[in-house]
């Protein structure tokens, strides 16, 4: 069974430099190596759809900590990534709920348009 886990970093160059990780990224099936070097930015991801990265609402966890980064790192997370509808959602509501900074929910209400 692979084994997905969440990129908790702020940036990391993997793979001789073939593939750069930012916040929020899955990292499928680390190899052994990357998980010693950089295990400890990796949070494991329950893919079977039961675990613990859905919230007790329902609702999926947002994919980082928007109020962990500035809203330039934050607009850059959301140009880097293709995140769901729900992602987006889950994003919002912990923007809301912690720094509350009008311009990261424009940024984010933004990527929703498209």
């Amino acid at each position: 069974m692979m084994a997905t886990y969440r990129f908790t970093g702020t940036r990391l160059v993997r793979d001789s430099g073939q593939t750069t990780l930012t916040e929020g990224d899955l990292v499928e099936d680390p190899t052994d190596a990357e998980l010693d070097a950089f295990g400890d930015l990796l949070t494991p991801v329950d893919t079977t759809g039961g675990g613990s990265d859905v919230d007790g609402a329902g609702g999926i966890e947002p994919p980082f900590d928007p109020t962990g980064v500035t809203v330039a790192t934050l607009r850059s997370n959301l140009d880097d990534n293709d995140y769901s509808p729900a992602e987006l959602d889950a994003l919002h509501a912990a923007e809301e709920a912690g720094e509350s900074r009008e311009t990261a929910l424009d940024a984010i209400d933004a990527e929703r348009e498209g």
